[in-house]
């Protein structure tokens, strides 16, 4: 259970190995100088630095590496799955795969919607109830207007939890105004801040060692870029010293996340529509389309143990839905996950493989629009379920009919139109915070990209998400070169 890696010295051999989803990465440098779990310490061991173009586009678009790769080149990460064995040699053990279906008699391919939902809450009951006997009310979870942090909040009062709620945003913010709505209605205190993420980080003294700061703590490299969130990481330490933190990263699983109609798709199908939100525009001439998401479908079906399947045959709906724990999951949530980890206890309920198994053949009827997430709210707390939500209803009642009529529209969205729809939302430059303005970052590196202009056209980049990240990657083979 949990978010872990191990190391076990057994007759002589130190064996290392991670939690079933594969969740924390155990780096390598080219060879094998250092074996890490962390990245920044992977660079120390690397005697030169250069960029691995496929993983830089990756993390620069898509807010991580997938598969072993990084975005720098000879720098990697062990297979999911296997046990690194440090003996006279280095070697790999690759274990039996756990990631496929549940037996026939769990499988809830054919449950009504209130036996999905109760087969569900009992796995995660479980889990709380592990929760609840070694941390009893020294809880803390954030509480916004969605799903996932209500789901949990009902779990944790459930197994007898009291926990300590917070949320971030403005007061008129709508997640603040339903946990208010939700925290009242239950009687629990809620800690309501001012959102982190649109504080300035206050005072230009020390910048250039604050950003260095920043880059420790996050390891080289977090999905939004390490510029700016200096105010974030005071809250993180904050919030860890009040005791265990849970997060409810990967509660996606419970519905439709990549918003797919009902059916088989290509891995590069998939590729194509829900990993390939990229602008040509910012990719210098090196940059190839179809190599990146035939590199980033190969990844996938890696992932879900189906390397055997060729990138155009047919993904039934089963294996589709394995993709967001067994890909984004363990490549762009896990990241996150280990990162908060390093500021303090943070446990993630979602992120367990004998839960997230039991979701891949839930009918997709029951997935659409959160039903099922709503009933296993209602099933554990129905005063919980009652409170009005962020979506403009309450969890206790049907979608109303706007929300049905949208949820059909993405459905029905071909997924090649979802590529220009990016590219259209950031046809024109957006506006750009302060930290990332040329005069900031001219303080820690040279903004005319010597390294990451071979694979893009930073001033061509209009999204300020990805023009962090780039900056990111720059600042780290600027320093680190």
């Amino acid at each position: 259970m949990g978010i872990y890696a191990l190391g076990v010295f057994k007759n002589g051999v130190l064996t290392l190995l991670t939690d079933a989803l594969g969740s924390v990465k155990i780096y390598r440098s080219e060879h094998d100088e250092v074996i890490s779990d962390s990245f920044a310490a992977a660079l120390v061991g690397q005697p030169e630095l250069e960029p691995d173009p496929q993983g830089a586009y990756e993390y620069a678009w898509s807010g991580s590496a997938f598969g072993q790769r990084t975005y720098v080149k000879g720098v990697t990460s062990t297979p999911f799955n296997s046990l690194l064995c440090l003996d006279d040699q280095i070697s790999l053990i690759q274990k039996p795969s756990p990631y496929g279906p549940v037996s026939a008699s769990a499988s809830l391919a054919g449950s009504s919607l209130d036996e999905a939902a109760a087969s569900l809450v009992q796995a995660l009951r479980k889990t709380f109830a592990t929760y609840a006997k070694l941390y009893g009310d020294g809880v803390i979870s954030a509480l916004s207007g969605g799903f996932d942090s209500r789901l949990i909040l009902a779990l944790l009062l459930d197994a007898g939890v009291t926990p300590k709620l917070f949320v971030y945003g403005q007061p008129t913010d709508s997640d603040v105004v339903v946990a208010k709505k939700v925290s009242q209605a239950m009687g629990l205190a809620l800690d309501a801040r001012v959102n982190a993420a649109t504080t300035e980080p206050a005072g230009e003294e020390g910048y250039a060692d604050r950003i260095a700061r920043d880059f420790a703590l996050f390891d080289g490299w977090n999905y939004a870029g390490v510029f700016g969130d200096s105010v974030g990481i005071d809250n993180r330490f904050a919030r860890a010293k009040q005791g265990l933190v849970l997060n409810g990263s990967l509660g996606e699983v419970y519905r439709n996340s990549f918003y797919l109609r009902d059916g088989s798709f290509s891995a590069h199908d998939v590729a194509a529509g829900v990993f390939s939100r990229f602008d040509e525009r910012a990719m210098s001439a090196s940059f190839d389309a179809q190599a990146y998401i035939a590199t980033m479908a190969a990844s996938m079906l890696q992932a879900i143990g189906q390397d055997y399947i060729g990138l155009d045959d047919r993904l039934d709906r089963h294996q589709v839905e394995m993709i967001h724990p067994l890909f984004r999951g363990r490549y762009w949530s896990s990241r996150d996950a280990g990162l908060n980890q390093r500021f303090g206890p943070m446990l993630y309920p979602f992120f367990d493989l004998e839960s997230v198994r039991l979701t891949y053949d839930v009918p997709m009827a029951h997935k659409s629009l959160g039903r099922i997430e709503a009933r296993m709210i209602e099933q554990l707390n129905p005063d919980l379920a009652a409170v009005v939500s962020d979506y403009g209803y309450r969890f206790d009642q049907e979608p109303p009919l706007k929300s049905r009529l949208s949820n059909q529209a993405n459905l029905l969205r071909p997924l090649w139109a979802r590529r220009l729809a990016y590219r259209a939302k950031y046809r024109r430059k957006q506006a750009f915070p302060s930290y990332l303005e040329t005069k900031k970052l001219q303080r820690v590196m040279d903004t005319s990209f010597p390294h990451m202009s071979a694979l893009f056209h930073p001033q061509k980049i209009n999204d300020p998400s990805v023009y962090n990240r780039v900056a990111t990657m720059e600042y780290v083979f600027q320093h680190w070169s």
